[in-house]
């Protein structure tokens, strides 16, 4: 390959530097007067005509850098969490919700008394048949109400009422169908104020009978306000009058009192006089 074509083919035709490379060391590549002249290559006067492959290779894409030591290991960890996680859980803590405690899981008890436990919004007016108390306290039309359809169609277990100014009103009801016991019944009576009851109580005798008893509750903490003991002690035998069906009263103060085998026993006492 002696032409000025022949060594530009050649030229053309290496495209790998390792190539060129060793077409320099060997001095297989000669410059442009030397190919005219016919005359062998001076190795001081070689010169290499790179193509532009060359220089048109890219650079290898920079690696990612590593992690900088500021990082702490906590968000490494939190990091590494959210690849372990369900998807449900991982929406969740994508948002910021904190995990999940033993302290938040729903009290069974609670969840029953939501269930089956509602507050009544008595705002009905005063019963003109039921008159007042000796301390000037009337009854809502809608407790009396109430206590027929605990009585009659058996519809609640209990019916809870306060003393709302110069007016006995409903307050809280257990619904029977729901479930509602006794014991809610006490878990709602506060510790500072007083507050009546009716609660239809089912018990078998002797001989193997269901029987239902209507029990009348007075409950007057020793903490509650002496004002507020003085009406409720003043109206409570009156507002008893009125209600029908009532066979059983049961005062009490403190929790102990208010014992499911205490109240049974009461309630057999009461039938065993009769």
């Amino acid at each position: 390959m002696t032409g000025p074509c022949q060594w530009d083919w050649a030229v053309q035709s290496m495209t790998d530097p390792c190539q060129w490379y060793w077409a320099v060391h060997l001095g297989l590549l000669h410059n442009n007067n030397d190919n005219n002249n016919n005359k062998p290559a001076d190795p001081a006067n070689r010169k290499v005509f790179a193509p532009s492959i060359m220089t048109a290779v890219p650079p290898p894409p920079p690696r990612a850098p590593p992690p900088s030591s500021t990082t702490s290991t906590a968000e490494h960890e939190s990091e590494e969490r959210k690849f372990s996680l369900s998807p449900v859980e991982r929406n969740l803590s994508s948002v910021g919700s904190p995990p999940r405690k033993e302290s938040d899981t729903i009290n069974q008890e609670e969840l029953h008394q939501r269930e089956c436990v509602f507050p009544v919004d008595d705002k009905s007016p005063a019963d003109a048949t039921a008159g007042v108390s000796v301390a000037g306290i009337g009854i809502s039309q809608l407790s009396l109400q109430m206590h027929k359809d605990l009585l009659k169609k058996k519809v609640y277990k209990w019916v809870m009422f306060r003393i709302d100014k110069h007016l006995i009103r409903a307050q809280q009801v257990g619904m029977k169908k729901s479930g509602a016991s006794y014991s809610d019944f006490v878990s709602m009576l506060p510790c500072d104020e007083a507050r009546f009851g009716v609660v239809d109580v089912d018990l078998i005798n002797s001989d193997g009978c269901k029987l239902s008893r209507i029990v009348f509750v007075h409950w007057a903490p020793d903490t509650a306000p002496a004002m507020h003991k003085m009406k409720s002690a003043s109206s409570a035998q009156h507002f008893k009058n009125l209600l029908q069906g009532v066979s059983v009263e049961l005062q009490a103060s403190d929790l102990d009192e208010m014992g499911e085998e205490g109240l049974m026993s009461r309630i057999r006492d009461s039938m065993t006089r009769r």
